[in-house]
């Protein structure tokens, strides 16, 4: 049921709960997956699942969004035991990147771009 006088840039909670944990869990996993690489995972997943949420979703949303699955992000590096300072580099160069090519995919694909097709 949604909630009466919820502002339209806010998703329900619900979503922003899940968008969250499924950032955490990409994220572990990237990094679970790439171990024995070094520090830095090598495949990240969890850009392109916040890029297709975005996507999907109102502009007005996308910094909720946007906030919600980095902040899954950080409570990983955090439990991996990255430095605060590497944590912030991170999540800011990932954000960058996730509304860069968003944005520009909304630009170029119009409001709802068809993510089931190649090429939008």
């Amino acid at each position: 049921m949604p909630i009466r006088n919820q502002p339209p840039w806010l998703p329900p909670l619900g979503h922003l709960a899940a968008v969250s944990i499924v950032s955490a869990l990409a994220a572990w996993a990237g990094i679970e997956l790439t171990r024995e690489a070094g520090s830095v995972a090598a495949v990240w997943f969890t850009n392109g699942i916040l890029l297709a949420i975005l996507l999907t979703r109102p502009t007005r949303q996308w910094p909720a969004l946007l906030a919600a699955g980095l902040a899954g992000d950080v409570v990983v590096g955090h439990v991996v035991g990255d430095s605060l300072a590497q944590t912030a580099v991170l999540e800011t160069s990932n954000g960058v990147e996730i509304l860069l090519a968003a944005s520009l995919l909304h630009y170029r694909r119009g409001r709802a771009p068809d993510l089931t097709l190649p090429g939008g």
